[in-house]
């Protein structure tokens, strides 16, 4: 699977703790209130901005497994999460963070996630997370990922998974043809398989109500504006005129990237999920 720079995830990581949707990320907590010792399995995880986020509204006393392919990215979450706890040491597994109130034990898996999770989770696992990663992902994989959890009637909580919609302003009259091309690309192989791409939300709701789950989704845009994140904002536009090269005329492509410093913002959709199993209703 293609990764990310951690430069891009330092990037984005401000727009994606605000565009997360509190009301779900708290039934999380909320849930997993009762638990002694929270194990937490983070899918995809970077640098671990998915456990700066959801951490400090956990119970004080925390398990996180951090999964990822790419070591260059779990070399970097060992620097940014010791940066960003009160006090941080380093254990025979990973390390243990201090903040705020919280006790919060980490370890790191180098991990080829295509073969599934299975070999991820215990019965002692109580919630499988990730953060803008099952767009990548096959629908088949996907199916086999949701069996698994519920083998376990284990929680499940994923956010920022991309929708399809790219909203600039100003319009321009080639986003339509950019965003087409932006999507039918998010749908190839990521190295899962056909990329389930937009799909991504719709399909994880049928396969966990498939097992029983109770679903709820939230739509959580990226709204970026230029004055605020000029940065952002152009890389974005950069980004999505690279992948998008192969599958427009040069000329329309060319128009369209030279009207990029003259966006003011974009809406970039995205959705959360929370599955909930049956025996935890």
């Amino acid at each position: 699977m293609s990764g990310f720079s951690p430069n891009w995830l330092a990037l984005r990581e401000q727009a994606d703790h605000r565009s997360r949707a509190p009301h779900l990320a708290f039934k999380i907590a909320a849930k997993l209130a009762g638990f002694v010792n929270v194990r937490i399995v983070d899918l995809g995880c970077g640098t671990g901005s998915n456990l700066r986020a959801l951490a400090p509204i956990l119970s004080n006393d925390q398990y996180w497994h951090l999964v990822d392919y790419s070591e260059d990215l779990l070399a970097h979450a060992r620097i940014l999460l010791r940066e960003w706890a009160d006090y941080a040491e380093t254990t025979s597994e990973g390390m243990t963070l201090y903040f705020d109130e919280k006790i919060i034990h980490v370890r790191f898996s180098n991990v080829d996630l295509k073969d599934g999770i299975s070999g991820l989770l215990t019965p002692r696992s109580d919630l499988v997370t990730s953060s803008a990663f099952f767009d990548l992902i096959s629908a088949d994989w996907i199916q086999t990922m949701a069996a698994d959890t519920a083998r376990q009637n284990i929680l499940f909580h994923t956010v920022l998974s991309y929708d399809g919609r790219i909203q600039w302003f100003p319009t321009h009259n080639l986003d339509q043809a950019v965003q087409d091309a932006f999507n039918q690309d998010q749908q190839s192989d990521k190295g899962f398989g056909p990329a389930s791409g937009p799909d991504s939300t719709s399909i994880l709701v049928e396969a966990f109500e498939k097992q029983g789950y109770l679903c709820e989704t939230a739509d959580t845009p990226w709204i970026i504006h230029r004055n605020d994140e000029p940065e952002l904002l152009d890389a974005l536009g950069t980004g999505i005129g690279e992948v998008v090269t192969a599958k427009l005329p040069l000329a329309a492509l060319q128009e369209w990237t030279s009207a990029l410093e003259q966006r003011r913002s974009v809406l970039i959709g995205h959705r959360d999920l929370y599955a909930c199993p049956p025996d935890k209703l």
